[in-house]
Order: structure tokens, then C-alpha cells, then sequence
């Protein structure tokens, strides 16, 4: 990559984008690019709410990554054969817990898959299968507090998507219609667990489409893009559980889509070319700004571009956008995948190439995280009754008055954060 005065005509679109995302926040630290140091070689997995923590999968055992403790062990895996694969998928809102699969040997039977999490606590938990299952079950996903997890269970010889919780143990979520041997899968989680989003393979000529639940509801494939284009799988689902994302296909292209109930089903823009090729992998819990990758057709041979397109826009190659940043970026030739971004849009984390050396991961800090907005939605100083009754009194709207976690609505996450906050006093 060049200065700033070198960019293309896609890279400088991008960087406009970059200016209006970086006009709506003050920037009282500089940018910059971590790469943790990992034992083995390792995959940057997931990362927390806050960017603080990092899911790290190893080929011997998952760890967790911060800034100020550097790598952290999980709790071993108990009650299950030794030489045992553990394979963690994804982190909590709050980093606290962890959630995957262990595969293992069953006694006088065939390898068994079941899900599992881990916690920062120091606990290790099975979470078995449906009843009457084949003991295959993963997890994908998890809520907020780590309280619900979703993924696949197998009540046949094929795995549907599911949800675990303590009191109900695995439940199915369903399938779209399948002419023969449906299956689906539970990809990711909103903050409340009310909206998942995943796939669901048709079979037959219908192939593979991406879905949304909702509030335990059965499956509702997202409808088509323009022209024919075909949302495949859904990846990410922002905080809120208003906007999904992932790929699909565009005239036999793998490309990044999003979708909202305002905006239907949209395939975000690339870079003209013969094939370009594109994934979304995340979004932020405000659902403006999606990470993912895309093919550099400009490159020879071609080479995958990390990117973020933020509120819909042109697509901005992450190198840019720290370059453009002044963060310190020696010794990088580009940032290949961004694999996920922190809730608050703080950190993304990915994989990119030093030199000749490839599948570097990295972790890249490249916003302020965002502040708690204050409960008090009265403006009188303190979070009291009064700001129960103005959630109340503006229910279902997007008041700034009965807002009080400044998501843009007004409904249940707004009387938790009221009542979390209770008596608190805001400067």
C-alpha cells in the first residue's frame, strides 16, 4: 500500500466514509495494531462487547487474550475421554463466558460433538443433545450474558438448528421447508437472544438461505436482493437485532450482504471487477459499521482485502483506514480478514501478511470505545422513578426521553438499564 495521494478511486471513496465515522466521535487515543504473541500458532476467534477480551483457538486448547493479562488458560474440559478436541466459537457480551464444542471418543462408538462452555470463573460444562439425540450438538452463539446458547442439535441424522439454556436444557428452532433432510444453523445471537441468525439448507434446487428467529418463533428466510441476488448465510446479527449480515450470491459472485426490516435485503459495494468476491463477517451493535473481506482484482496474483463498510457505504480497506489514522503500520503488507468487531465498534480482530509471512493475527484498536450513556433520561441528574415512567410513557417509539441505553428504541432493554442503574447519579 502507498500515502494517502496513491489510493485508487475505491480506496479514496472509502476514505470519505472514514471522515464521516470519524466525525461523530473525539479520538483522544491513537489507533494502533496489536498482534498477540500466541504459544502456537492460533486463529483470533471472537472478541467481547468491549474489545477488552479475545477468544483465541489453538490446536491444543482454547485461551482468552487481553491487553493487560495477556494469554489466560480456560478451565480443562472435564468428564470426557482424553485427546479430546476442544473448539471454541464465540465470547459473551461481557467476556465472561465462552461457548463451543468438544469432540471425543466414545466408549465402544463413533466420535461424539457436544456442545460446551467455559467460564472465566474457572467452570466447565457439557451441554449434551436434544433428547433422544445422537449426542452431536455446537454451539455458535451466545447472548449477552452468556445465559442462553444457540447453535445445531441432532434429533435424527441430521443436525436443526437449536437453543440450550439451564432450565430447558437443548430445544429446536426449526427449518425452512425442505423437500428432503432439512437442516439449519444458529450463526449468531443479539444482545437479548430475542434475534438469531443463521441458515437453512432447502435442499433440492432451493440450495442454502440465510434466516432470522425471532422471539422463538420458526425460521423466516431473508428475501431476495436485487436482480435475482440470494442472501446464503447469515453471519452477524447487531446488538440491537435490527441488522443481519453475510454472504450470498450476486450473478454466481460470492457477495457481502445486509439486511434490515427498513431496508430489505441490500449486497454492500465493492471494487469493479471481473468476479469480485466479497464476505461480511460481523457488524457493530448499532449495526453501522460491517467488517468482512474482499478480493483485490487491482492485485496480481489477486489477493483478499480486509474491510469495513461503514453505514452502507463504499468499502474501506482497513490498511486505510489506519494509515489514514497515523497508526503505525511497519513491517504490515495488508490486513487480509477481519473475522469480528467489538460491540462498540472499539477493536476488529483478523488475520493479515508481514512481509512474505501470512495469517498473521492481529488486533486492531481503532476507535475510542464507546461511553454508558446515562440513564437519566429526565435530565434532572439521578436515575429514579421518573425515568421508569418515561420509559414507560414513550414505549415503543425512539424518544430520546425513554431511550435510556441510546440504542434508538424504546422497549425491554431500556427498563433493565434503568432499573441496572437505579439511583445512580449522572454527571
Amino acid at each position: 500500500m502507498g500515502p494517502l495521494g496513491k489510493l485508487n478511486w475505491m480506496q479514496r471513496a472509502g476514505i470519505v466514509a472514514v471522515c464521516a465515522f470519524g466525525s461523530a466521535t473525539a479520538f483522544p487515543r491513537p489507533v494502533e495494531i496489536v498482534v498477540p504473541e500466541c504459544p502456537n500458532y492460533c486463529w483470533l476467534v471472537a472478541i467481547s462487547g468491549d474489545g477488552s477480551r479475545v477468544l483465541v483457538k489453538t490446536y491444543t486448547t482454547p485461551l482468552l487474550w487481553s491487553r493487560t493479562a495477556g494469554f489466560v488458560f480456560l478451565p480443562p474440559a472435564q468428564g470426557i475421554e482424553q485427546g479430546s478436541q476442544e473448539l471454541v466459537t464465540c465470547i459473551s457480551d461481557d467476556g465472561r463466558v465462552i461457548a463451543g464444542q468438544v469432540s471425543a471418543l466414545q466408549p465402544g462408538g463413533p466420535p461424539a460433538t457436544v456442545g460446551a462452555t467455559w467460564t472465566v470463573a474457572g467452570s466447565f460444562r457439557l451441554l449434551g443433545d436434544v433428547p433422544g439425540g445422537r449426542l452431536s450438538s455446537t454451539v455458535g452463539a451466545v447472548n449477552g450474558d452468556g445465559s442462553f446458547a444457540f447453535g445445531q442439535a441432532s434429533p435424527g441424522d441430521f443436525e436443526q438448528a437449536a437453543q440450550w439454556s439451564d432450565s430447558t436444557g437443548w430445544t429446536l428452532l426449526g427449518t425452512l421447508p425442505a423437500p428432503r433432510t432439512p437442516t439449519s444453523a444458529v450463526q449468531d445471537s443479539s444482545l437479548t437472544g430475542r434475534v438469531l441468525c443463521g441458515s437453512s439448507d432447502q435442499s433440492g434446487t432451493m440450495g442454502i438461505r440465510a434466516v432470522r428467529w425471532k422471539d422463538n418463533q420458526g425460521p423466516l428466510g431473508l428475501p431476495d436482493g436485487p436482480n435475482g441476488s440470494v442472501p446464503r448465510y447469515g453471519f452477524a446479527v447487531s446488538g440491537d437485532g435490527r441488522v443481519i449480515v453475510g454472504e450470498g450470491t450476486m450473478a454466481g459472485v460470492t457477495r457481502a450482504f445486509i439486511w434490515s426490516e427498513s431496508g430489505g435485503t441490500e449486497f454492500l459495494s465493492v471494487v469493479p471487477g471481473p468476479d469480485t468476491a466479497s464476505t461480511a463477517r460481523d457488524v457493530s451493535g448499532d449495526g453501522r459499521v460491517v467488517v468482512g473481506w474482499m478480493d483485490n482484482p487491482l492485485s496480481a496474483p489477486r489477493t483478499t482485502d480486509a474491510v469495513l463498510w461503514i453505514d452502507r457505504g463504499a468499502p474501506t480497506l482497513l490498511f486505510d483506514y489506519m494509515l489514514f489514522r497515523g497508526a503505525d503500520l511497519s513491517g504490515w503488507t495488508r490486513f487480509d480478514r477481519i473475522y469480528g468487531i467489538a460491540r462498540d465498534a472499539s477493536a476488529v480482530i483478523g488475520e493479515g501478511t508481514r512481509g512474505t509471512a501470512s495469517g498473521i493475527p492481529f488486533v486492531a484498536f481503532i476507535d475510542e470505545p464507546a461511553p454508558v450513556p446515562c440513564a437519566d433520561v429526565s435530565g434532572d441528574g439521578i436515575v429514579t422513578f421518573i425515568e421508569i415512567t418515561s420509559v414507560l410513557a414513550y414505549w415503543g417509539t425512539s424518544s430520546p426521553f425513554g431511550d435510556a441505553d441510546g440504542n434508538g428504541s424504546v422497549n425491554f432493554d431500556d427498563l433493565t438499564t434503568v432499573l441496572s442503574h437505579f439511583g445512580e447519579v449522572c454527571e
